[in-house]
């Protein structure tokens, strides 16, 4: 029998198994995230994006639909990438079900995605089942592999779980800006200036199959590798601070 403390514990943990709360925005809070949420707008719009010929091919090969996976220090720019390059029906994306993601739901709502609410500890199983319900629907499934708290550029075991159960390839989606300010943040995310210019790059892998523990460990390593080829070589460390 689990102990008061224990059970303690794990309500302050959550329960991956059960539904859990979902922090929304409300009242106040709710009238002032439109101001973000339009800044927000204007400042990605103001962006000029590229993407080499090479991963334009790519792009195009990648069966659809698929698990679109961006390292959280460029979610920023998830929305306006997808929007421009992928231009799918529907991308559902997985988002922290904590009070301070809240604010990113209205923004990700705005840019019309539909949000699922869950992280490795919190709604886990919940937030699988609503994935794979979205999936079955045709959607996208938009994913940061080391949210929400890193480590940096470190793949989860989940992504593995989603790309079995769906069979799925994942797609692997980055960016990088000729000027950006860097936040003083975990992940030292990266907000490119406004009007700069923000290179796009993409790749994808077939799903994967083996389930022994050695074999996840090794796609886990290649698949960060291969998104750390997507990035510019320096860019674990501030090239630019505005």
């Amino acid at each position: 029998m689990s102990t008061a403390h224990e059970q303690q514990s794990t309500k302050r943990r959550g329960d991956p198994f059960r539904g859990g709360a979902l922090h929304r925005l409300s009242g106040w809070r709710l009238w002032l995230s439109r101001f973000p949420v339009v800044g927000l707008r204007w400042y990605l719009g103001s962006l000029r994006l590229e993407m080499p010929a090479m991963d334009r091919a790519r792009l195009a090969a990648c069966p659809r639909p698929a698990l679109i996976i961006m390292s959280h220090n460029r979610s920023l720019l998830a929305p306006v990438i997808i929007d421009t390059f992928l231009r799918t029906a529907k991308v559902t994306c997985l988002i922290s079900p904590s009070r301070a993601a809240a604010w990113e739901v209205e923004f990700y709502e705005d840019w019309g995605f539909d949000i699922v609410r869950g992280s490795s500890s919190r709604r886990g199983l919940a937030s699988t089942r609503e994935l794979l319900r979205a999936f079955r629907r045709g959607q996208d499934l938009g994913m940061t592999p080391d949210g929400p708290i890193g480590p940096l550029y470190a793949f989860k075991r989940s992504i593995l779980g989603l790309a079995r159960m769906t069979s799925a390839p994942i797609l692997l989606i980055s960016a990088n800006a000729e000027v950006a300010w860097r936040a003083p943040s975990w992940d030292r995310h990266v907000v490119p200036l406004p009007f700069s210019t923000v290179q796009v790059r993409c790749d994808w892998l077939q799903p994967f199959t083996d389930h022994t523990q050695n074999a996840e460990s090794a796609v886990l390593e290649k698949l960060r590798n291969a998104y750390l080829a997507l990035c510019r070589e320096n860019d674990t460390l501030p090239y630019h601070d505005a």
